[in-house]
């Protein structure tokens, strides 16, 4: 024990209050362990650091050899330079015990005890650990970020991705009257659906969500297109920041839902009632075309138009739909309705006269096998059309 005890600065030269004060001071430094290792290893081994360090520059007058002074000198050296290393670790550790919210274990003190960095770049390094320590703003679906690099028209586009590769896309969910088809004439609200497609997303980013389905029969992508990046899939959001549902609420669409991509097929049937009522778009104007107006001579009055009076929006497979229309007195109107197969030839699409009153009625049996979407109703008589649409479900 005496031999042990010479080691021990303060126990050498056997002077009471000495080893009395010695005693004290390393109780104290053993009491520190609760403060942390670090900081007990510190005090600790100060004394012995100081008395060795004293030591190695006499060691010639008390008559010791070099490595003899040198080794404990190393010993007590390397205990504070490991008290110092470990210091940063117990501080983290701290920090994260006092707050358990913080499970990433980052903190600000960190950041700012060994990170000295100028003042600009400091205030980022703040931002960033305090966006890190908070839950990530991540859109709630999966978006892809591109530009559109020309229209085709109201429905469709084409888009650009970072390479350079160039894709055509069609909107789903939604239809605009037809401008390009070479088949057709330019359908009413064709031209002003397409300008306004143009007007708002020509040259600009976009975000692209999918559904099921990645391409359609003729390899144009499908997509819902974002005006910028949702955050969260509140209606509100769907209204404001989805490109498909603007068209819809604004009259310039019919919802038009094609198995399997229906994950928004709800919002665009009540979006397309909402505009239906608030005579949005082509809701509120004759569904006469603007683009090919009929021929009115002096010797015949101006045609009139095609009103919807009724009509069954939405019909189950294998049950009867009927639409109903105010037209003109003693005019002969024809039917047509066109499903993904062709026109259909179910008994009660005929052409039939108006009345007195100039009220014209269909009903008709939706077939058991057809395929659940949005189908146009062509009515035409007396040089005007009408063009309305009734969805086909399960």
């Amino acid at each position: 024990m005496k031999k042990f005890l010479m080691f021990i600065p303060g126990f050498r030269s056997k002077v009471i209050w000495k080893m009395a004060l010695s005693s004290v001071y390393y109780v104290f430094s053993a009491l520190m362990l609760f403060s942390g290792l670090s900081v007990s290893l510190f005090f600790l081994s100060l004394p012995f650091l100081l008395f060795y360090f004293f030591n190695l520059i006499s060691y010639k007058k008390k008559g010791i050899t070099l490595s003899m002074a040198l080794s404990p000198f190393i010993l007590s050296l390397t205990a504070i330079i490991i008290s110092m290393a470990i210091a940063p670790a117990s501080q983290q550790n701290k920090i994260t015990n006092q707050n358990p919210s913080n499970k990433s274990g980052k903190s600000d003190i960190v950041v700012e005890r060994h990170s000295p960095i100028p003042n600009a770049a400091k205030a980022t390094s703040e931002r960033k650990t305090a966006l890190d320590a908070t839950p990530s703003q991540k859109p709630p679906v999966s978006l892809q970020k591109v530009m559109v690099s020309r229209f085709v028209d109201g429905d469709t586009i084409y888009i650009k991705y970072e390479n350079g590769e160039e894709k055509k896309l069609r909107f789903i969910g939604v239809d605009t009257p037809e401008t390009k088809d070479p088949r057709k004439e330019v359908e009413y609200y064709g031209k002003e659906a397409s300008d306004y497609t143009h007007s708002r997303l020509n040259n600009k980013s976009v975000y692209l969500e999918k559904d099921v389905s990645d391409t359609d029969q003729y390899n144009r992508l499908l997509r819902y297109v974002w005006l910028e990046p949702p955050t969260s899939m509140s209606e509100s959001e769907i209204k404001s920041k989805m490109f498909n549902s603007i068209l819809v609420l604004n009259g310039y669409a019919h919802a038009s839902t094609y198995p399997p991509d229906v994950k928004y097929s709800k919002y665009f049937a009540q979006f397309q009632e909402e505009a239906r009522t608030a005579g949005k778009g082509f809701w509120g104007t004759s569904l006469q075309s603007p683009t090919k107006a009929p021929e009115v001579t002096p010797s015949k009055a101006p045609q009139s138009s095609i009103k919807q009076v009724a009509i069954a929006d939405t019909v189950r497979r294998g049950q009867y739909a009927s639409i109903k229309i105010q037209g003109k007195a003693g005019v002969t109107y024809n039917i047509i309705v066109t499903y993904k197969s062709g026109p259909s030839t179910a008994e009660g699409l005929v052409s039939k006269a108006a009345g007195n009153d100039g009220i014209v009625s269909w009903t008709w049996k939706v077939g058991s096998k057809t395929t659940p979407g949005m189908y146009p109703i062509t009515i035409s008589g007396d040089g005007n059309t009408l063009t309305t649409y009734f969805t086909v479900t399960k």
